[in-house]
C-alpha cells in the first residue's frame, strides 16, 4: 500500500507543479501597444506600456506587423493577409520599450524583412505574449492629402 502511494505522488505532484507553473506562467501580460505620435509617418515607433496610462515601458520581445484588409473605419472585422515584418530579441535580457518599423536594434534578429509601408493600407502591430488593454492588436493607416502625399499616421 505505501508503495501505491509513492508511486502516485512520484507521477502525480510534477503534473500538478507543472501544471501550475504553466498555467500561472503562460498568460499572457498585460501590455498596452502605442504607435508614438512622433513617428516618420512611412518608418512608425511602437512602445509598449504596462497599461493605458503609459506611465510605465515593458521591453518588447517580438513584434508582428501584418498588413490587414478592411474598409475605411476602424470598427469593423479585420483580417491578417500578409506579414509584412517581425523581429525577435535573440537576447531575452535585453528588450526594448520601442522599436521603430525597418530598424534592426542590437540584440535583435529581422524575422521577416521590413516591406516598404503603403498610404492608405491598414496595418497590425501585434506583440505575442501581450494582450492590449483595448485589443490585442494595435491598428495604424497612412493617410495621404489632396495631393497624393503621405500627411498623417492614424493608429487605433
Amino acid at each position: 500500500m505505501k508503495n501505491r502511494i509513492g508511486v502516485i505522488i512520484t507521477v502525480v505532484s510534477p503534473l500538478i507543479i507543472s501544471y501550475c507553473l504553466i498555467s500561472s506562467g503562460c498568460q499572457p501580460s498585460p501590455g498596452y501597444i502605442t504607435v508614438d505620435s512622433r513617428s516618420g509617418l512611412m518608418q512608425p515607433t511602437f512602445c509598449l506600456y504596462r497599461d493605458a496610462s503609459l506611465q510605465k515601458r515593458l521591453g518588447i520581445r517580438t513584434i508582428v506587423v501584418w498588413k490587414v484588409q478592411r474598409s475605411a473605419e476602424f470598427e469593423s472585422y479585420w483580417d491578417r493577409i500578409e506579414q509584412v515584418w517581425s523581429l525577435s530579441c535573440i537576447k531575452p535580457t535585453s528588450p526594448v520599450s520601442c522599436l521603430t518599423y525597418g530598424k534592426v536594434p542590437p540584440d535583435y534578429s529581422e524575422v521577416a524583412k521590413a516591406v516598404p509601408l503603403e498610404p492608405e493600407q491598414f496595418y497590425s502591430v501585434w506583440l505575442p505574449g501581450f494582450r492590449g488593454v483595448d485589443s490585442e492588436d494595435r491598428y495604424f493607416i497612412i493617410r495621404l492629402d489632396d495631393n497624393g502625399i503621405p500627411e498623417r499616421l492614424e493608429s487605433r
